[in-house]
């Protein structure tokens, strides 16, 4: 028999209910807050720094004064990040 609780719960999918693992959801969450206060940094040392233009199509060019500026800001690791996906 039905009862009128069970008619009302909403279906529940095998996928819901699947507990994350922790040190994983853990590890995604430090680079993404990595992530996002290194593009904080960034933009605050570059809106500091008059070493950058930009071109009609809105692309940025720092100079390589602007580039010792950051290199000199950021973590070893932070750093390779930037030099090898943003100026690679």
């Amino acid at each position: 028999m039905i009862t009128k609780t069970q008619r009302n719960a909403p279906e529940r999918k095998s996928e819901d209910t699947a507990i994350p693992d922790v040190l994983e959801w853990i590890s995604e969450y430090q680079f993404i807050v990595s992530l996002f206060e290194a593009v904080k940094k960034t933009t605050q040392l570059l809106k500091q720094s008059d070493h950058f233009s930009e071109t009609a199509t809105g692309e940025l060019i720092l100079t390589e004064e602007a580039k010792d500026c950051l290199k000199a800001n950021f973590h070893e690791a932070d750093w390779e990040y930037l030099e090898n996906y943003l100026f690679g």
